[in-house]
């Protein structure tokens, strides 16, 4: 198996996970809130505060999980495309930096890709 096709599957793997925690999360919400109101009546306003502070660095780091492995999908998509783009470019002969530039238009005219100049 080759270095992409390891990514891709690791890739997916953690999005199925998230996927999976996120809706074990949406489904226990509201045993947990319930919960949650009950046990804070109990706890003094040190352990509230301690509490709430443990929730949201939780919450925080959920969140930088989720952007890191969103990162990733971008990354690799944009390769992907890079990757198009050059392989199209080649194959019609036209300058690559420039077709990601938005030089080109097609003349239906004509039947192909005509250079624009900037600014137009």
């Amino acid at each position: 198996m080759n270095k992409k096709a390891v990514v891709a599957a690791a890739v997916m793997v953690a999005v199925v996970m998230m996927v999976m925690v996120n809706f074990a999360q949406a489904k226990d919400e509201k045993g947990k809130t319930e919960v949650a109101a009950q046990a804070q009546q109990m706890q003094s306003p040190a352990e509230q505060a301690k509490a709430m502070l443990v929730g949201n660095l939780q919450a925080m780091q959920s969140q930088e999980v989720r952007l890191m492995v969103l990162q990733q999908l971008l990354a690799r998509e944009a390769g992907d495309l890079r990757q198009m783009q050059a392989v199209f470019c080649d194959q019609y002969k036209l300058d690559v930096e420039k077709w990601r530039k938005g030089l080109y238009r097609y003349n239906d005219k004509e039947a192909k890709f005509t250079e624009v100049k900037e600014g137009q």
